[in-house]
């Protein structure tokens, strides 16, 4: 029996999170029919073999590697499957790397396929691959939820080509972390740079559709993708105003319906918000202004309500005050403002878990004149009783300096459900993460270390698991697990 592997990478250079796609048929050189174990079986028979530059081994990955990264074994991992080939003929299985192994960094590297089948050991000839950086220009993340968990990660991002165009990406990550990859494909090509939202489903149920919007020249744009193929989009919907951002994540249901919140400047009306309810095509089924005070208000957060009808909007102004509105998806009407809290120094951020009810905790952060510390402060719905706790942390810098170079620019972060947030403060000194549950503190990134202009941003998963996700210097797109959910210290945080 005479067989031969071919192999080989249909795009040979891909940026850093890019999908790798393989090509790896098995043909028959006898004069006679052959029987042999397919290449796609759920075993060890078809593998992959990374190489370094140098042509040293790496890894080799296949089908049962692949669930050590799922923590899962399938039944029946070792079975065989038998196909009959004729004289000249081939089975080809086009699969994607990216499932099996993820590259921390660019370089040249080369792969070779592998066949093991009884005393059969074939390898292909090796083909070379290059991973580039990722310096993305625009980046976003929502988790997808399950029955209240924390079921997978959906990201996109922006990056530009050799050529002067640019590629959206899109990727389904397992909940274990950001490269366990269901799917990473490049759904659009693209002109110019846009800034990704992706979509957060308030049926909190997993399977359906992925929605992702953007806003461009004061118009939005929308397209839905399901396993990585683009099923609507992208649609066009003009807005009546300028100077648009984003109120919240575009909303959807199981349905694959969209509702999108977008602010902007309505001539002598001022700030606006308008929602806009779309179909599961993408196009508008109704549109309506949302009565909200944004007048004063220099953030804006959002989280859904555990039945899925409405949002909760949490607008910080610049008086440090914390005001609610609750939206309800149905009528796309608000409720009053209530004012949750005012803090006794600047308000900086807001760390909300993906639901909000009355018995929910979120956090605030605000910080002192001098920037000396940060303060966490938990908060319920109910403002009588704000807050519940205040705790604080030590900021980076030395105290002596002018409070204007201690500045907190920005700071984001996760609440878990069981009220314990995870923070990113970003200050002149550096990123700094902030356990909350701990109330420990270290720095992330040094000033220089991270590019520009996308922000840095914290995954969290339900074992708590924390991913720093930025673009650093010089690698670009990096997804780096900064703390695993266990301290070794205080065990298990509970």
């Amino acid at each position: 029996m005479r067989l031969e592997l071919d192999f080989e990478i249909v795009r040979d250079r891909v940026p850093l999170a890019g999908p790798i796609m393989l090509r790896t048929t098995l043909r028959n050189l006898d004069e006679a029919t052959v029987e042999v174990a397919s290449l796609f079986d759920n075993n060890r028979i078809t593998n992959y073999v990374v190489f370094d530059d140098e042509h040293r081994e790496i890894a080799t990955v296949n089908h049962v590697t692949r669930q050590t990264l799922m923590e899962k074994v399938e039944p029946r991992t070792e079975d065989e499957r038998i196909i009959r080939l004729a004289p000249g003929a081939a089975e080809l299985r086009e699969d994607n790397l990216s499932l099996y192994y993820w590259f921390l960094r660019p370089g040249r590297y080369h792969l070779r396929a592998r066949y093991v089948w009884k005393g059969c050991d074939l390898w292909s000839d090796p083909v070379a691959l290059e991973v580039l950086p990722a310096p993305v220009l625009s980046r976003d993340h929502q988790w997808g939820h399950h029955y209240g968990e924390k079921f997978v990660l959906h990201s996109s991002w922006v990056l530009p080509r050799e050529d002067g165009m640019h590629e959206l990406f899109f990727r389904e990550s397992m909940r274990f972390r950001p490269q366990v990859v269901n799917v990473n494909p490049v759904l659009l090509e693209l002109s110019h740079p846009v800034d990704p939202r992706v979509s957060f489903n308030r049926t909190m149920i997993a399977g359906s559709g992925v929605w992702i919007g953007w806003l461009q020249d004061d118009r939005l744009f929308v397209l839905k993708t399901r396993g990585g193929v683009v099923t609507a989009g992208p649609v066009e919907h003009t807005l009546p105003f300028r100077d648009t951002d984003w109120v919240t994540a575009p909303i959807t249901s199981r349905a694959e319906d969209l509702v999108v919140l977008v602010s902007g400047r309505d001539g002598d009306a001022g700030r606006r918000i308008l929602a806009l309810r779309l179909r599961p095509d993408g196009t508008e089924e109704q549109r309506a202004f949302i009565d909200a005070p944004l007048t004063g208000a220099v953030q804006v957060h959002a989280a859904c309500d555990p039945d899925g009808v409405g949002v909760h909007l949490f607008l910080l102004t610049s008086t440090n005050e914390i005001v609610h509105l609750f939206v309800d998806l149905a009528t796309l009407q608000a409720g009053s403002p209530t004012r949750v809290w005012r803090a006794p120094g600047q308000l900086v951020g807001l760390m909300l878990p993906p639901v909000v009810d009355d018995e929910a905790f979120f956090c605030s952060a605000h910080t002192d004149d001098r920037y000396q510390e940060l303060h966490l402060a938990w908060l319920q719905l109910e403002p009588s009783s704000n807050p519940l706790k205040v705790q604080s942390t030590q900021l980076p810098g030395d105290p002596t300096d002018p409070p204007e170079t201690r500045a907190v620019s920005s700071c984001s972060g996760e609440m878990n459900t069981r009220g314990h947030p995870f923070v990113l403060v970003t200050t002149p000194a550096g990123v700094l993460y902030v356990n909350g549950a701990l109330m420990q503190s270290r720095l992330l990134a040094a000033p220089g270390d991270l590019l520009p202009p996308i922000e840095p941003r914290l995954a969290v998963n339900d074992r708590d698991d924390v991913f720093f996700i930025a673009s650093r210097r010089p690698f670009g797109l990096t997804e780096t697990l900064v703390h695993t959910g266990v301290d070794a210290e205080h065990g298990e945080i509970e």
